[in-house]
Order: structure tokens, then sequence, then C-alpha cells
């Protein structure tokens, strides 16, 4: 089923490749003697420089929920539209009364309306008013996941009338304001589940727009440098400038030999970067929602799409893709939005492992074969073949530097919080939907329909939970320290972000029976959008690959790509939390302060689990405090053993230290870590 793409459009493509040099525009980096002041000293240089004039917008109200079960929201015109009074009351879904509410909703920052729908389809309205000082104008810059209608002063100014980008660039407005009150009025229609906007006005040039949000970035990199505290004096985030041209929201990432970056984008694109000089060449275009690269020469790649896996090589050495090559589709996609095709990495044998996501209805089967399932595939196209399931959105995978592949899925249904998974030949992790597809399956026509007690016998357990909430929401690819102490003192160690918290969490795994399990630990939070992709560079720093559309962060910018870089001090964290037959072994980054370690009472710990149901998520389970019995500290001072009653197997156990510090007086920088025990330690 291959097929070859030959240099056509040759010229077209030439006028899509560019490189944009680095923006060389001067710093108005203001320092004072702290960093409040330097905050405020520079903010206040930059909105002299670019910040609005002319107007002022109110705080958002929100009003919902109309029904929208029949799916006619869009065509049907709801009171607010025949009068919009923002004291009025109004009949909403089930003849409720209801009204306008204050709703905190920033602008630029992704927003989710979730609250209205309760897994039901609804139509709601957010409305403002814009106060111009004159005739005016201005242009309005506005994304949101499902349809949308916008009216400005009544007059309708957009009619989206499918789902689009959340990124604010997709829909462009210009308006004239009015002197004096304005009023903006959008109504969204949405089909369950949640919904995000994100709304920016301006009466700036988007060049403008661009370069004050990279004096903010350089702001927030030199405050970091100038003012290191709590994780910034010890892993700094740096923000990798991206030519505005390119709407960078990643899929994957890897370095070529030469140190060049490959990005692949939910758009379909394939962008190669020189982050040193910040110089980004298109290497490939029209892919479908690309979420997995894979770099096999420096001139060919491999990358999961959502209806294949794909090879893509440059040929002539022009630095431009002009072979595309089918490696593997015997997976089935029938255009659901959530079939997502998630990739990929190698296992030991050299194979390629990927993943697919179930298509988004919890009430029947997928339509098309193999959603919910891992697979594997020689890189030539041959021997195809499934590996595992039980998957419900699996979408990031790694391989550790001993060969293993593991796998981050989605708190959901049937996932009460998100699991982390070592994938092993033909398991079940939990997912019943991707049953339907197996080979003799004879359960019921909708495999939600069976009993959870009934597949828990199935279900192989995760090694380790992702706690909903301190530890994220929807984990992705998993990436390894290997740089041998270039990026601190974790070497060898996991880390995993997060797509919702914008944060970075660690990992540390051991083998207990033959079976991995081990404690997560925070790491590190503050990025500018939701991760979804890392990787970690030739020099020693973890580039971070991000994007929100469709799946809201706290980040607040659409897309972007950030470094993450060791400052060269040791911070003071638990580096390891080991199992023993009688309870724990915290080891530290640096030798404890044998009076506050030794405190029984300064170490807080206890254990719960999540229900294994067919309901989205889970709420913690018989959450029990475990004693601590006593407290030994090693003779170097980096190891201090806990002693408790007793264990109880597939719990999670969580531990919070309070008043210890190390030797040196440094305290905790994440005084939080949680443990998840499947298996105990056999008797000698």
């Amino acid at each position: 089923m291959n097929f070859v793409a030959r240099k056509t459009f040759t010229s077209l493509l030439a006028l899509a490749l560019f490189a944009v040099a680095a923006n060389a525009a001067e710093s108005i980096y203001v320092k004072r003697a702290t960093l409040a002041d330097t905050r405020a000293a520079t903010a206040a240089a930059i909105e002299a420089r670019f910040g609005e004039q002319g107007y002022t917008k109110s705080p958002w109200l929100s009003l919902g929920a109309f029904d929208n079960s029949r799916g006619d929201g869009l065509h049907r015109s709801f009171p607010p539209e025949d009068r919009l009074d923002p004291n009025m009351e109004y009949l909403g879904m089930g003849g409720q009364r209801i009204r306008w509410q204050p709703f905190d909703a920033p602008d630029g920052v992704s927003c989710n309306l979730i609250h209205y729908s309760q897994n039901r389809a609804v139509v709601c309205y957010v409305y403002r008013t814009i106060v111009a000082e004159r005739d005016m104008p201005a242009t309005i810059f506005v994304g949101s996941d499902p349809a949308l209608h916008i009216w400005l002063n009544g007059k309708k100014i957009l009619e989206e009338m499918t789902q689009h980008s959340l990124t604010p660039d997709d829909s462009q407005l210009a308006v004239q304001l009015n002197k004096g009150t304005n009023t903006l009025l959008m109504k969204i229609a949405y089909f369950g589940g949640g919904f995000g906007f994100q709304f920016h006005m301006s009466a700036r040039s988007r060049a403008e727009l661009a370069e004050r949000q990279r004096l903010l970035d350089e702001m927030e990199t030199r405050l970091q440098q100038d003012f290191p505290t709590g994780e910034a004096a010890y892993y700094q985030i740096e923000t990798i400038p991206i030519p505005r041209d390119i709407v960078l929201e990643v899929g994957g990432m890897g370095f070529r030999s030469d140190g060049k970056l490959f990005v692949c984008t939910r758009r379909g694109e394939v962008w190669l970067g020189d982050l040193a000089r910040n110089e980004w060449k298109l290497f490939a275009s029209g892919l479908h929602e690309a979420l997995g690269l894979l770099v096999q020469k420096d001139n060919q790649i491999y990358v999961a799409q959502r209806p294949e896996l794909t090879r893509i090589t440059d040929t002539d050495g022009d630095g431009v893709a002009d072979l595309f090559e089918t490696v593997v589709d015997q997976f089935g996609v029938s255009g659901n939005y959530h079939e997502f095709h998630f990739g990929h990495v190698r296992d030991r044998a050299g194979n390629l492992v990927c993943t697919l996501n179930c298509g988004w209805n919890r009430f029947a089967v997928s339509t098309v074969p193999l959603r919910g399932w891992a697979y594997r595939v020689a890189p030539d196209g041959t021997n195809f073949t499934t590996i595992a399931l039980g998957f419900r959105s699996p979408s990031g995978l790694g391989t550790s530097p001993d060969g293993d592949v593991f796998i981050t899925d989605s708190q959901g249904d049937w996932w009460g919080s998100s699991p982390l998974i070592h994938l092993k030949e033909g398991s079940f992790y939990g997912h019943p939907a991707s049953l339907a597809w197996t080979r003799n399956y004879r359960g019921p026509p909708n495999p939600h329909d069976i009993a959870p007690a009934q597949l828990a016998m199935l279900k192989t357990q995760p090694a380790a939970w992702f706690v909903y909430g301190p530890l994220g929401q929807a984990p992705e690819e998993p990436v390894w320290d290997t740089t041998g102490g270039k990026f601190g003192p974790f070497a060898g160690q996991m880390f995993v972000g997060d797509q919702t918290k914008s944060s970075l969490f660690r990992i540390a795994l051991e083998k207990v029976a033959g079976e991995f399990q081990g404690a997560i630990f925070p790491f590190r939070a503050g990025f500018m959008s939701g991760i979804t992709r890392s990787v970690v560079a030739p020099d020693g720093t973890m580039i971070i690959g991000m994007t929100d559309r469709g799946w809201a962060s706290i980040g607040g910018r659409s897309f972007g790509l950030q470094r993450v870089r060791w400052t060269g001090r040791v911070p003071f964290e638990i580096h390891t939390m080991k199992l023993t037959p009688t309870g724990f072994d915290l080891t530290f980054t640096k030798p404890v302060d044998p009076r506050s370690a030794a405190v029984a009472m300064n170490y807080s710990l206890s254990h719960f689990y999540y229900l294994y149901h067919f309901d989205y998520g889970s709420p913690k389970q018989e959450e029990t405090p475990v004693p601590i019995q006593a407290v030994k500290i090693s003779a170097d001072g980096r190891t201090v053993s806990l002693t408790v009653p007793k264990f109880v197997i597939q719990k999670i156990y969580e531990l919070h230290l309070s008043g210890v510090r190390a030797a040196d007086g440094s305290e905790l920088v994440h005084p939080d870590a949680y443990y998840t025990l499947n298996r105990l330690i056999p008797a000698q």
C-alpha cells in the first residue's frame, strides 16, 4: 500500500520554506533590587511601549445552559440574542431559572465551561462590555473548540458552524469600536464533556504583539537568572523563540546528529529547527494530525499521523522531504475526533511501537479495528502485530535505557486517575472498549457492559499512578535523564510532562517481585502551555514541546517550545523512595540534618486507591493514615528508613514531609512523594 509523492509543486513548496533570523530587537529589561520591583519596572516599560490605550474591558459574564440535545443550537435563537440584558433571568435547560454569572476568564488564557455541560449537549453564552474613549479600530483574536457565533453591538461578526481551533490566531476579526460602551456577546454550542475558548483584543498589529510577548518571555527568563527562588534556583525555564508565522503545536520531536531539531505538529507539518540560530525550515506538510516522530537518519524520519505510520525521506539532500511511504495502516480510522494515533519508540528488537486511542463513544464499541491497542511493526513495514490492549488515550510512549517500553494514559472513563504502564505482551490494562477487537470475543455486544469485577481479574496493574491534581491530569511522553549528570542529580530517572497542569514530574521506579512500581515526585511547574512532548538535547538540557488546542492547560499560551536547564546547584530533594520489608527507605540528594530527620511526626503517610468503574475518574477511596513506628538515619546521612505497621497492596502511599532539613540547612524543594505499591518484597 506504499505510495510515492515525488517532487510535484516544487516551486510552491519552495515558497513555503523559509528561515527566520532571531529577533534582534533591544532588551528593555529593568533591573531593580528585588524580584517584585524588577518585574514591575520591566512590565511598566513594556506596557509603556506596547500597552493598550483607548478602551477598557469589563470582566466576563456567562449564562447557561440551554438545551442543545437536538443539535440545532447554532441554528436556533435563544433569548439573550433577542434581548441582551445582564440583569434579566431566563428559563434554561430543564426549566431551570438561570441568570448571568461572573466568569473568571483572563484574556489570552484557555477557559473551560465544563460546569455547564455535565456531559450533555448545551448552548451557553459569554458577555462583556468594552468602553472606548473614541471611535477606533481594533482586532479581536478568538479561538474555541466548538462552533461559536459572536455579536458586537448587536451585529453578528462571526458565524463558525463547526468545530475549529482553540488557537486565537485562527479567527482574527477587524472591528470598529464606537465611542462609549460596546457590547460583545459570544454563543457557544457543544456536545458534552467540556469546552475551551481564548479571547484577546488589541489595537496593535500582530508584529507588535509578537514583540511584546518576546519581551515578556525574556523578562521571565531574566528574573529566574537574577532572582532564583524555589524550583527556578535549580532548574530554569527558557523560552525558545518561534517565528510568528509558525504555529508549532508540538506532536513529536527528535534531534538529528547535527543537533537540529525535527518537530511535527498537530497541523500536519514537520519543521526542522536550528535552535542556536533560531532558524526554521519546513521539511514536510500535508500530514493528518501528526502525534509522534522518530528520527531514523538525518534525511529520514517516521511520523505517526491519524491514518498511518509514515516514513518520510529527503532523497536528494535539499532539506525538503520528497518521498512519503506508508509503513503500516492496518488499524481503522472512522472520522471520530478521538481516534488519535500516538507514536512512537523502538523496542529492544528495533521494532517501532505505537498506540491507538479509543474512539469517543462510551456507549458503543468502536466501528473500526484495534482502537485502544498498542502495536509494533518492523521499520520496513513487515511483521505488524498487536502487543497489548485496554488503553483509553495512551498519548505518551518512551523506551528506558534498558529497553523497557512505558506508556502513559489519561484519566477518564474506566481510569480513576492517569496511569504509567509498563508495556508487556498480551496484557489487558483496563479499558474494555478494545476487547471487542480480540480474536473470538464472546462478551456482550458493548464491552462496557462487562462487570468491573470481572474485568479486574483480567487487568494488569499500572507501574505507578499519577495522583489526580498534585501529579497532573494528562501525563505525556516519558523521557529519561541520560546525560550522565549534566541535568543534575537524577541520572537514569524518568521525567513525564503533563498537558493539563503544564508541569514536569520525576519518577523513580524499582522492580519488586519482578514487576515495576515506584514513586512519582513533583519537579518543575510554570511552563507556558500544555506539555505534549519532551526530549533530552545534546547539551544536557531538556526541550519541552507544548500545545493546548482542544486540551486546555493552565499555561495560558496556545503552543510553545521551552528549554529546562540545570543551574548547577543541587536541590535538597527526596531522590528515591524504595520499599523495604518493614517500610520505606527515603534517599536524599544531600545528607539530612539528623535532629529534624529523626522526628517521626515530621513524616505524614497515608494510603488510598481509585475506583475501577465505568464512570469518568474517581475520588480517593478509603484514605487511611499510616503511623510511622520508627525512623533510622544511615551513617552517611543520605537515607532515612521509615518503619510502618503493615502494608496493603494495590494502594497509593502518599507521603508528606514537614520540617526535615538538609545538614547544610537547605529546605526540601518538594516535600511530597507518591508511591504505588502493587507487590511486597518476597520473604527470604
